[in-house]
């Protein structure tokens, strides 16, 4: 599953920062490759305090929408990142998805990527139906060296490990 975060420039500086939004469905294959049309396009021209930002951005998975800014270069700015903001509710409307529900874990269940609610997962993980190993998508990374190491791995070693604690 990690082969397409190879799309990922190799010129942007590890600690370049990311955002991560996952759509609420899977996209089409040609929603996917509007919206890649559609972030390449704002990346070109994204812009903080008037200085021209290096970013970037993609769809990996047909559904997590990824833009990164290199802070090397120029660093993002409060009105910057609303713009980006504003970018992404532009999607909403146009595709009819939502990209800002943070309480949907999607994780990896017979090679498909899915989403279980926030307050169903501890019940999830007592009936078995996921564990510790149960590879998850970890939208707390913030850094491209963290999206790139990081972003894909077991539940132990994510954000919700905690619920594993009695286990």
């Amino acid at each position: 599953m990690k082969k397409e975060i190879n799309s990922i420039p190799a010129d942007f500086a590890p600690d370049s920062s990311v955002w991560i939004y996952q759509a609420d469905r899977l996209l089409t294959d040609r929603e996917t490759d509007k919206i890649k049309k559609l972030i390449h396009e704002f990346s070109t021209r994204w812009t903080a305090h008037n200085l021209e930002l290096k970013a970037w951005g993609d769809v990996f998975y047909n559904r997590f929408i990824v833009l990164a800014v290199d802070n090397s270069v120029a660093p993002a700015s409060g009105c910057s990142i609303d713009k980006s903001v504003h970018f992404l509710k532009e999607l909403e409307s146009h595709f009819g998805i939502h990209l800002f529900d943070r309480l949907h874990i999607p994780y990896i269940s017979n090679g498909e990527i899915v989403r279980i609610h926030k307050s169903k997962l501890k019940e999830a993980i007592e009936e078995g139906a996921i564990s510790g190993e149960t590879l998850v998508f970890d939208h707390t990374v913030q850094r491209l060296q963290d999206l790139k190491e990081r972003w894909i791995r077991p539940l132990k070693e994510s954000w919700a490990a905690y619920l594993l604690t009695d286990r």
